[in-house]
């Protein structure tokens, strides 16, 4: 796991954050408390920068593989997809594909 494009097929993780508990009763199930306010547990722009850099090594691809857990929120699924497709206007990987993971 990790952002280095290796000349074949990557995979990435999508990095989770750490927090403690819950910061208040308005924050999604899906945060977690970081200095005392609630943040995604899944960090998107990180996930984006890390596609940024495999762009830059294969700027012709367009197709990224996204394989998800069972388990798996569609909420953080579509996060993925997003970060994955474009940073603002500038686009990415616009072409996602969904695979099912296998446990």
């Amino acid at each position: 796991p990790g952002c280095q494009a290796m000349g074949g097929p990557q995979v990435l993780t999508i990095p989770a954050r750490r927090g403690q508990g819950i910061c208040n009763p308005e924050c999604s199930g899906s945060d977690v408390c970081q200095g005392g306010r609630c943040v995604p547990l899944y960090d998107w722009e990180e996930l984006t920068r890390c596609a940024k850099q495999i762009k830059r090594e294969f700027p012709d691809e367009r197709q990224v593989i996204i394989t998800a857990d069972p388990v798996i929120e569609y909420e953080h699924l579509i996060g993925a997809m997003d970060a994955l497709r474009s940073d603002g206007t500038d686009p990415l990987f616009p072409q996602v594909l969904i695979g099912g993971a296998i446990r």
